[in-house]
């Protein structure tokens, strides 16, 4: 980890360095604003996760290294009982 916080802030930064929302002292600034690629402009993009990764230019989800996983399948996942 270095000393200093990225400049975007990614999602690594924020959690690796306790980065605080500008209006609030108890949230996180991910928690009031969306987190975005500063390159390409992408929250799925793997550089918006971690500024250490490349961009790729791409939304898609399932990205290596985003914190945005594939959807779930409703059809495959398990059911809460009705």
């Amino acid at each position: 980890m270095s000393d200093e916080a990225c400049n975007m802030p990614c999602h690594r930064c924020i959690m690796d360095f306790d980065i605080k929302h500008p209006q609030t002292t108890s949230l996180m600034w991910s928690d009031g604003r969306m987190v975005l690629c500063d390159i390409c402009g992408n929250k799925r993009c793997p550089h918006a996760s971690d500024h250490r990764l490349k961009c790729s230019g791409s939304n898609a989800t399932g990205q290596p290294g985003s914190i945005y996983r594939k959807p779930l399948n409703l059809d495959e996942s398990p059911r809460l009982p009705v």
